[in-house]
């Protein structure tokens, strides 16, 4: 179980999201939330029967609930890495279907948003910007930062020599 607790990511005292009564009604319940089961599968990286003892029901329910969903350990990983990939393919084939015909209805609409928004989940996944801010902004509310700034400063007689940083105490002088 070592090994487990290094790759572990929930914190240890992790409660699925379904309620022990449903869990003892049947031993091979289905209410148990797949999500629940891959997270302690993949993320946990608990083996079925420390995911079975987890999720308190009997270990064939897990790899049961496994083997229908055609989920396999690795999977997780697997689509997270090439989760950018897909938006990309869904935005080619968005483009591909935009015509000049699909501009002039309202579909065309909904398929230019559709681009919109799986480009911005897109370069989010990919840790690109989804918005940017003008340099001339950034340096605008710099300006007004200092402006007010000084603006107290002259109000309240005070120095920035007179501040002392780290304990929020200042001196009077």
């Amino acid at each position: 179980m070592p090994q487990a607790q290094s790759n572990q990511i929930a914190p240890p005292d992790y409660i699925p999201d379904v309620s022990i009564e449903d869990l003892k009604r049947e031993p091979f319940n289905y209410r148990i939330n797949i999500e629940d089961i891959i997270y302690c599968i993949d993320v946990l990286k608990l083996s079925h029967s420390q995911t079975a003892d987890k999720l308190n029901c009997a270990k064939s329910n897990i790899t049961q609930r496994l083997q229908a969903y055609g989920y396999q350990p690795g999977l997780l990983k697997q689509f997270k890495n090439n989760e950018a990939d897909r938006y990309a393919i869904r935005r080619l084939r968005i483009a591909k279907h935009l015509t000049d015909e699909k501009l002039e209805k309202m579909s065309a609409y909904q398929l230019v948003g559709m681009d919109s928004m799986t480009l911005q989940q897109e370069r989010l996944i990919r840790g690109e910007s989804t918005s940017n801010i003008s340099y001339l902004d950034v340096v605008k509310a710099q300006e007004v930062i200092e402006s007010r700034l000084k603006s107290f400063e002259n109000t309240y007689d005070v120095t920035p020599e007179m501040v002392q940083i780290g304990d929020n105490k200042s001196e009077t002088g």
